[in-house]
Parts: structure tokens; C-alpha cells; sequence
């Protein structure tokens, strides 16, 4: 593995973490809220969550961006797929849900292409691991069908 999938890897490690950590920061922040009975998208609406929420998927989705561009010896379905999710994930932060159809356009995005984006890996994966990506991504559009 050379040093740009180290990098990718990294880059996504480090800022799938870093949303991670600020959307229950986020979750802390704001009155009242559930994880049964709000949208995620509702920490990125309005109030002192909103910064916290909407910049760090933002750098989310930049990461994802940049970490397609290094990855140049993966599947180019693979590259494009976490590319869009990135686009989707920074439109989201851009265009929160006090927006209305950008937000929910660039919603779809980002669930439909990161759901995605594991199973362009099929072929193409290590075994047995992608087998574990391929139920994550099956999961993920499972569950946006329900939401």
C-alpha cells in the first residue's frame, strides 16, 4: 500500500471520527433532543448546534473528496461513489434543513452514495472484509428507505 491510501485512509479515519465526536457533542448541545425521535439533520437547523453540526460534516465531506482523490489505485466506481457521498455530505452542512429541497436533494446524496459505495467494492475487495462493507452498505440503503 503506498502512501496515498495511507493518506485516504487516514483522512477518512480522522474526519469520519471527528463528526462522530462533534454530532454528540451536537446531541449534548441541543434541548430536548432524541435519537428516536429527531433527525440528525436537526443539529445542523438552528441554534448553538448548528455551527458545531454543519461545519464538521462539511470537513466530513471535503475529506471524502480528497480522500477519492487518492485513492487512485481503487475501483473508479469506488473513487466516484465516495466522491459524490463527500459532495453530499458538504451540501449538507451548506444547505441545512431550514433550506428545505437542497437539503433534502444533497441528503439523498450523501445516504444513497455511502450506502453505495461499498458495494462497487464487491469484485474488487479483499475477502473476507468485503463482505462485511457490502452488509454495511446494504444496511445503509435499507435504512434510508425507512426514513
Amino acid at each position: 500500500m503506498d502512501w496515498r491510501q495511507k493518506a485516504a485512509g487516514l483522512l477518512i479515519g480522522i474526519f469520519v471520527g471527528q463528526f462522530l465526536l462533534f454530532m454528540i457533542v451536537a446531541e449534548a448541545l441541543y434541548p430536548g433532543y432524541s435519537v428516536s425521535h429527531n433527525y440528525i439533520s436537526d443539529l445542523g437547523g438552528v441554534g448553538r448546534t448548528a455551527p458545531v453540526f454543519n461545519t464538521s460534516i462539511i470537513l466530513l465531506g471535503l475529506a471524502l473528496i480528497a480522500a477519492s482523490v487518492l485513492m487512485d489505485s481503487q475501483p473508479l466506481p469506488f473513487r466516484v461513489l465516495i466522491a459524490l457521498s463527500g459532495i453530499g455530505a458538504a451540501g449538507v452542512g451548506i444547505f441545512p434543513e431550514t433550506t428545505g429541497i437542497p437539503h433534502t436533494i444533497f441528503s439523498l446524496i450523501v445516504f444513497l452514495f455511502a450506502s453505495l459505495a461499498p458495494l462497487a467494492l464487491l469484485r474488487a475487495g479483499r475477502r473476507p472484509a468485503v463482505f462485511l462493507w457490502t452488509a454495511f452498505g446494504l444496511v445503509g440503503l435499507i435504512a434510508s428507505c425507512f426514513t
